[in-house]
Parts: structure tokens; sequence; C-alpha cells
């Protein structure tokens, strides 16, 4: 067999939003770079993001394109660009890694023919292996921990000590206060068996990974696989103090719990990291980090203070010890009280979470939560729903009971009880209208977070008067969504009237408003007093309530040909080097985009959606751009969005967008009314499941439920008279599949 002797090129596509980091992908990075493999990252956000990471694909033509799925949620852009790649002529390898890849690699090998691989559990290792078998020629089906088709490759090597060897690297772009963050990690795994969290479901799938491969469960266990793997107190230090000392003020453990369990463990892990930074002299620091509320003791909030502890998620989950064994969760609320209390008391801003619906949620289950919901008196809470992940316990004990509908990007389940059930429905419906698109109780979190970084780093603000004004500001908004959960449960014991569910919407919407004013205010003036003009530090911002759209990315054209010019490929390497993709080009004017527009326009009249344009290549995306997710009913659907994309980007031909960048979109008229009438009718929250029905003009005639559906005929009716006659000239003879949904992080 010929040798290449070439290291090789990666191509590595990931999510990494505003403020947040992407640390498996660092890792990966940084294995690659210690191999003198090349690689080049591509920060896929957005659906503009993906025509842009497409064409410099195409023009790079790496030996492999890794894209990194972390859960079904995000896991849509991704692979609408893996099916553009291959229609568009990329004939290199495509593999999948990160925990969903995993947990659905058969589903996903299954389902889309342009994957050719899954990497299995950590990928540092796998990814070098699978690489130099793409360059060399030899059988991928021998790498061990990737699975093809043929099924899983030989066991991942899960006790490869390189992942816990490496340093990530960095890309900077990260800020709050003008200051520099960073995302940092002190373990790897969860001891925990939660049945619904998916890395306990990792944890149990490694564990059967390493027993395949020969090693005894008291090596494993000796290792941390199945449990945590721990990086040594001076490695963590170092890493913090190298940080600080290249600016970074800010610096979040993403790890579920980074302290060790037991509380005497957990005070002098804390202690030792404490005497280490102060030996090195590391400059002034504020951190962050997710705790679990049962392994908290006012010791180890009182130290961890010390070492610079600002921001904390407070995991709760459970209202009562006896909900959470339901899911093999620990629960001691009236401790989790306490430790907010404390937290309060050393300046930390927290954030809580009550998982007030869950696949056995009762009326009575419910009312428990509202109850210790109205009695958390420090900090800011979110009530969230429980989703089913694909590979969990829970997700396995529900496909077996028969409640399972949607697929592995977004699994759903109804409730027996129906007051639980019309409850969860109206309470989608108060987050996603009455709290907003970035919730209101996040909005305000992050600006305790602000002040609380502000008093750590030694800035100069007027720290008493700010903080009674947060703290006024905190109580009144906890109580108004403690109060509009009370009232979606009064009206979902009446079978959620319209006319009720209407006024209550109203009523809460307008009591936000004027929260949403002072909030807004609030950041004006505290932002001012810092002398801070960036915009606020939002970490969630780009994952909230209703930030989810009508996506057929690939039906799009991505390569213009198979090989882009010298000239263009020059210009993709030197502006798609590790950064956003557009990073250093400008936007194209308004001129340019009109132009885009009338072309389109004038070759398909009924178009909506997206216009990209870049070096010259230009293409359209179709869409409703509605704040609704719009799916395609059947193929048929599918097939005329991808006619109407090619017939629309071929208008584009020619048009000069070689010096900027192009991005646009063109609206159908009935878009918004579409949207308002679905929300009217309260339709359930979680995937209703129905279809709304074309004519040969476009024009709605019949809404009717989906095989997987369980919408009531009264909800169609309304649905029905509620969009009635509007048009969508593009889609005659075809139909249309609207749901709401929230993605709760």
């Amino acid at each position: 067999m010929k040798r290449t002797g070439r290291s090789g090129c990666v191509a590595l596509v990931g999510r990494r939003l505003e403020h947040n980091d992407h640390l498996g992908i660092g890792y990966l990075e940084a294995a690659l770079a210690a191999s003198a493999v090349q690689c080049r990252t591509h920060v896929l956000n957005h659906i503009e993001n993906v025509m842009p990471i497409a064409r410099a694909i195409c023009a790079q033509q790496p030996d492999v394109v890794g894209i990194s799925l972390q859960d079904g949620g995000s896991a849509v852009l991704p692979l609408a660009l893996g099916e553009l790649l291959r229609r568009k002529g990329y004939r290199g390898h495509i593999t999948a890694g990160g925990p969903f890849a995993t947990l659905a690699r058969a589903w996903l090998l299954d389902r889309y023919a342009w994957l050719d691989s899954v990497v299995r559990f950590a990928g540092e290792a796998p990814l070098l292996a699978l690489v130099r078998a793409s360059i060399e020629g030899d059988p991928i089906t021998s790498v061990a921990g990737v699975s093809t088709r043929a099924g899983d490759g030989p066991p991942a090597d899960v006790l490869n000590p390189l992942p816990m060897q490496l340093a990530p690297v960095r890309h900077d772009g990260m800020r709050i206060l003008g200051r520099k963050a960073a995302h940092l990690s002190a373990t790897r795994g969860c001891a925990g068996r939660c049945s619904y969290c998916g890395p306990a479901a990792l944890q149990e799938a490694e564990v059967e990974e390493g027993l395949r491969g020969g090693h005894s469960k008291q090596q494993l266990a000796a290792a941390g696989v199945g449990g945590i793997r721990r990086r040594s107190v001076a490695d963590v230090a170092v890493e913090m103090d190298e940080l600080a000392r290249a600016g970074h003020g800010y610096l979040y453990f993403v790890d579920e719990h980074p302290l060790p369990s037991r509380e005497p463990d957990a005070v002098a892990w804390l202690s030792e990291l404490q005497l280490r930074l102060a030996a090195a002299r590391t400059p002034a620091f504020a951190t962050g980090c997710m705790l679990r509320a049962e392994r908290m003791t006012r010791d180890i909030v009182h130290k961890f203070a010390q070492v610079g502890l600002a921001r904390c998620y407070v995991g709760v989950e459970f209202p009562s010890a006896e909900q959470g064994k339901l899911f093999k969760r620990s629960c001691r609320p009236a401790h989790a009280l306490s430790m907010l209390r404390e937290l309060d008391a050393c300046g930390v801003a927290t954030m809580s979470n009550l998982m007030l619906v869950h696949p056995y949620s009762t009326a009575s289950s419910i009312e428990e939560g509202l109850r210790f919901l109205d009695g958390i008196e420090h900090g800011l809470f979110e009530a969230t729903h429980m989703k089913a992940y694909h590979g969990t316990v829970l997700f396995r004990r529900l496909l077996a009971e028969g409640r399972l509908r949607g697929n592995p990007l977004r699994w759903d389940y109804f409730l027996a009880d129906p007051v639980a059930q019309r409850f969860a429905e109206l309470s989608v419906r108060i987050r996603m209208e009455v709290f907003g698109n970035h919730s209101l109780v996040q909005r305000l979190h992050e600006l305790h977070t602000e002040l609380a970084v502000a008093r750590r780093l030694g800035l100069k603000v007027e720290a008493g008067d700010t903080a009674r004004t947060l703290e006024d500001l905190g109580s009144r908004l906890s109580r108004l969504a403690a109060m509009a959960l009370h009232k979606a449960l009064e009206v979902a014991r009446s079978s959620l009237d319209r006319q009720q569910v209407g006024d209550l919407i109203g009523e809460l919407a307008e009591l936000a408003a004027l929260f949403d004013t002072e909030i807004e205010q609030f950041e004006v003036d505290f932002h001012r007093a810092l002398g801070v003009t960036q915009r606020r530090f939002s970490p969630v911002v780009a994952v909230a309530a209703s930030s989810l759209f009508f996506l057929f990315a690939s039906a799009s054209p991505g390569c213009a040909s198979p090989r882009a010019s010298r000239q263009d490929a020059a210009v993709m390497q030197d502006t798609l080097t590790l950064a956003d993709a557009e990073i250093a080009i400008p936007s194209c004017g308004t001129a340019i985009a009109q132009s885009a527009v009338d072309r389109v326009v004038a070759a398909v009249p009924c178009f909506s959606g997206y216009i990209s344009g870049y070096i010259g290549q230009n293409a359209a995306t179709f869409g409703l751009s509605t704040n609704i997710t719009v799916r395609p009913c059947d193929g048929n659907t599918t097939a005329r969005f991808s006619e109407l994309a090619d017939a629309a980007s071929a208008a584009l031909q020619g048009l000069d967008t070689s010096g900027c960048s192009l991005y646009t979109t063109v609206e159908n008229q009935d878009d918004a009314k579409l949207v308002r009438a679905i929300s009217s009718c309260s339709p359930a929250g979680y995937g209703a499941g129905y279809a709304v029905v074309l004519d040969g003009n476009g024009t709605v005639v019949d809404v009717r439920a989906t095989a997987d559906g369980g919408t009531d005929s009264e909800v169609l009716n309304c649905i029905l008279a509620a969009v009635g006659g509007l048009t969508f000239p593009c889609l005659s003879n075809n139909q249309i599949c609207p749901e709401q949904i929230v993605t709760d992080y």
C-alpha cells in the first residue's frame, strides 16, 4: 500500500455562541496540532453561516470534515451542512462526534447517507487515527472508537490519557465588561445516574465499551471510567493563572459539579487551588460554575467565594425527594434553599432551576413545585420542562411505555394527567410570549453576574445602590414568574378556554413589558457607569425560547463549481481560518442587497427566505421566516423547497458580491399572520401534530391531524378559522407542519 507521507487536513464544524466557547472542539484542535495535522475550524451558529462554510470546505477539500453534534437541538444546522456538502461535490470523509452523535450513532448512520462515520466518546485519539486511515487508504472500519454502517469498530481506548493531558486551543471571543472570558474544565464525566441525563447515559455506555475492550470493572473504576476523571489541582491552577495573565477576567467551569463529592475533599481541593494561585500571584479574576445543591455546604460556598466565585447555576431539579427518586436524582430541597441564602450572602449571582414538568407530572406534583418556587427568596429561578434525550434511561422507559413521539433530534411525550398536559402547553406559551425570546429572568441574572464580576475585579461601581436596585428587580420579577405559573395552573384546571388564555397572556405581557423597560434602562445606566459600551453579557441569548426557524439549507447550492478558483480559495483561506466565517469581510451595501432581492423576486415572485453572497458565489434558501418552526410534512414539500431554492439561486448568478458579504431576507406578507394565528389557538406546546393543507393557489384550505399528532378537533378548527385564506403561492398543492417548542439551556 502506498503511503502518502502527508500529515493530513481536517475541517471542524461546531457551534460557538457569543459569550460561550466550544471546549470539545478546542481539545480536538489541540490534539491535531500536536500531531502536525492542519486544522481549520468553522463556527456554525446560524443559517447564514451554512453557505460560507460550505464554500470554504469545498475550496479547501480537507481529508476529513468533523461535525460536532452535542445534542439533538443543535444538530439541525450541522446535519444540513453535511447534506449540502455531499450534494455539491465534497468527496472526502465526513464524521460526526459529540455526546448526541455517540448515543444516536445507529440512527444517524441509517438516516444520513452522506455521513461516513461517527466517533464514539472522547474524540481526540480516534480522530487522529481516522485522519491517518483516510490519507493512507486504510479501512475506516478498523479504527478504534469509530462506528460505520458496518457497525461499531474496535473498542475505543477509554483508558487513553491523552484527553486529560491537552490544553485546549482558545479563540478569545468571549467578553464580559470589556474583559476576556474563558471556559475551562476540571473534570470529565459524571458520577450521577439521573435517568434523564445524557452524560449519565454516556457513562454507562463507556463502561460497556471498556468491558468490550477487555478491561475489568475494577480497572475502569480506578481510571474514572463510568464516573469522574479529575485533573490535578496543580494543572487547573496553572491554566487559571495563564488565562488571568492573558487578560481573562472571568473563568467559567463547564463541569456539572467541578468539586469532589465529599465536603472535606471539596474544601481541601479549593484550599489547595487558593494557595497555588496566591503563590503564583495570579491577577484578579472572577469565576463561575454549576453546582449540585445537595453536594454543597456552607464551608464549600464560603471557600469557593474566597477563590473568586461570582456566579453559580444551582441544580435543584425537583421540589421533593420523592419526585427526585422517580429519576434517580438525590434531592434536598430545604437544603437547596439554605445554600441559595449562603451564596447570596457571599455576593454570588445565582440561578436555580426546577423541573416543573416531567413525564410523570400531575396537577398535584406541579402544585408542589409551585409551593417550592414561592419559597425561593434568594437569586433567580427558571421553571423548566424535562426533555427526553436519546439513549437515556428515561428515553428507554418512555419508549417501552409507548409514549414517545418525534425522533432523536427532539423526542416528545404527552402527559397522562390532562390538567398537567394543559399546564405544560400554556406554560410554553407564557415562556415564549410573555417572558420573551431572551428570557427576562436570564437577562436580569446576567446583570447580577456582571455586578458580581465587577466587584471581584475591583471595578468602580456604586455597588450599594446598584445591588439594592437589582435585588428589588429580582424579587419583583420572581413574584411575577411564580404568579404567572400559578395562574397557568388555575386556567389549566378549566380546560384552557381560549378567552381565558388570551386574557391571561395579555395581562402577563403588559406586566412583563414594564420589566423589560426597567431592565433595559438599568443595563444602559450600569454599563455607562462602568464605561462599557459593548453589548451585554448574554451567554444564552442565541439559544432562547423562540430562536427557531424554517431550515432547508440542504436544498441550497454550496460550491459553485467542483473547485473554486485559486484566487477565491486564497481569499477563503485568509478569511475563514479559526474564526467566524465572515469576520474579515464587510457587509454588502443596501444597493447590492436590493438588487439581489429584485433578481430573486423577478425569477420567483412568490419567494420567501434567505439570500446570501460571498466573493461572487451567491445562493438562496427558501423558507418561512417565522418564530414558529415549520417542517415539511412529506417528500413532495421537501422537493418543492429544493426546486425553489435552485431557481432563486440561478437568478443571482452574475451579481457582483466579490468585495463583500451579502445576507438579506425576503418575507411572505402572510408569514406574521401565520405566527399570530397559530399562537392564538394554543396548540400543544411540544410538537403539535397537525398539517396545514394548501390548495392549487397556495391558499390554506384545511388543517388536519398528522399520524403522530395528538391535537384535538377544537384546536384544529380554531387554527383553520384563523389561518384560512392565508396564501403561500410557492407551496401550492403542498402541506406544512408548524409547531411551537421551547429550548431550555
